[in-house]
């Protein structure tokens, strides 16, 4: 059978860079041509592909590549490609556009309402396909598709015993809090409601019960009010106020590593923030800075433990779960629906819930002082992750998606309940 020539985006973020060569390698794996357009020197790499869809891109050609050719990335990089020259470039030659959604979707409305007809959007969280179909009637296909992890080749990077490792807990992100201010808006352009009153209640509502999403303490807040507001008015509103959801977050992953140095026990911290909090200086807490996503990779190699909170992801997981599997270390995380769905009885994984985050150091601490059976839940944590969680896993799912979007076929039925 023919394979479609695969086209990604890189040179943007480094991180999304790492995601996207691991699904190069896994597409070119099963015989798929791809090719990268670098963002570094675009007008180059528009130039090469060109020559390899045998179209011009930068000029208005009738040509139908909805069966030759498939664009597939993360975070809506390249969806307004050549639209300075009068088209885009992946309706002009109905290219499949799969969009990869690694973020909630409301920090991408403006985007989202103008993602290319032939967009084909996952979500990493089922919560946030649900999002997107209601607020984003223009995006006529949305599924979900879990989040996966990066392997790296024992010959590069040996997996260590825990014994053997000098990190005894690993925590690699960043303390959004420190970062959000261009995202709040003037508060004094909201006439019908006290903005001010409206964030100390909704961020106090996530706080007490952070199993609830941000967007649904939102429309409760405004429908306690009892404003006329449509559903794109809503879905505005949320837009604005999305930055509680990042103060959310960042109470919570400063809490779990703060309980853990307080409690005795030592915690790598890289990402930025870290060294802004009034604790920064406490013996047990080892400061690293920001680095780079292939450095994160050699350090979770290193740790016994990595410690993850999710991205306010009720319903889906984040990279660093199936990472630090990966790297054979015991992951520690708060936990969601989807993730009580692959990882059971504490026998991959240990999970916990942010409601019961106080339970932390004990749960870490045990498993310091029992390295064997901490060694045992790492052991079948990877090889959980190795057969269901890489990014080669979730190549498959993509690819089951190709022979409809060659049909056009725009469904909804799928997607929200998808097995792993």
């Amino acid at each position: 059978m023919k394979r479609r020539k695969l086209i990604f985006i890189k040179g943007i973020y480094d991180t999304m860079d790492l995601f996207t060569d691991e699904l190069m390698q896994a597409f070119e794996t099963q015989g798929y041509p791809t090719f990268a357009l670098n963002a570094e020197r675009m007008e180059e790499s528009l130039g090469q592909l060109s020559g390899l869809l045998g179209v011009s891109c930068l000029k208005r050609e009738e040509a139908d590549l909805a069966q030759e050719a498939a664009c597939i990335t993360f975070n809506n990089m390249g969806y307004n490609l050549c639209e300075d020259k009068g088209f885009n470039l992946w309706e002009q030659y109905n290219i499949p556009y799969y969009d990869i959604q690694m973020d909630h979707p409301f920090h991408y409305a403006d985007k989202l309402k103008r993602l290319p007809r032939t967009t084909r959007l996952y979500c990493i969280d089922r919560n946030h396909v649900a999002y997107v179909r209601r607020f984003f009637k223009n995006i006529r296909w949305a599924d979900f598709l879990p989040h996966g992890g990066t392997a790296v080749d024992a010959r590069d990077m040996p997996v260590l015993p825990l014994k053997e490792r000098p990190v005894d807990v690993l925590y690699a992100g960043s303390l959004s809090k420190y970062r959000i201010e261009l995202l709040i808006p003037d508060f004094d352009q909201f006439r019908t409601f006290d903005a001010g009153e409206l964030c100390s209640q909704v961020l106090q509502e996530l706080v007490r019960h952070p199993s609830r999403t941000t967007e649904e303490v939102l429309e409760e807040y405004f429908a306690g009010l009892e404003l006329a507001m449509t559903e794109e008015l809503l879905g505005e509103y949320i837009s604005q106020f999305r930055f509680l959801d990042a103060y959310a977050v960042s109470f919570f992953r400063e809490q779990a590593v703060r309980l853990l140095v307080e409690n005795g026990i030592r915690v790598a911290v890289y990402g930025e923030g870290w060294e802004r909090t009034d604790w920064c200086g406490h013996e047990n807490l080892i400061l690293g800075g920001k680095v780079l996503a292939p450095q994160v990779l050699a350090l979770m190699h290193q740790s016994k433990i990595v410690l993850n909170t999710m991205t306010w992801f009720k319903d889906g997981s984040h990279d660093r779960v199936f990472n630090g599997m990966l790297a054979g270390a015991v992951v520690v995380s708060d936990s969601s629906r989807y993730m009580k769905e692959q990882f059971v009885n504490h026998e991959e994984a240990e999970l916990f819930a942010l409601e019961e985050i106080g339970e932390l150091p004990a749960i870490v601490g045990e498993l310091l002082d029992d390295l064997p059976r901490a060694q045992r839940i790492a052991d079948a944590g990877r090889k959980k992750a190795m057969e269901a969680h890489t990014w080669e896993q979730r190549a498959q799912l993509i690819e089951e998606t190709f022979q409809a979007s060659a049909q056009q076929e725009f469904v909804f039925q799928r997607g929200a309940r998808r097995p792993s």
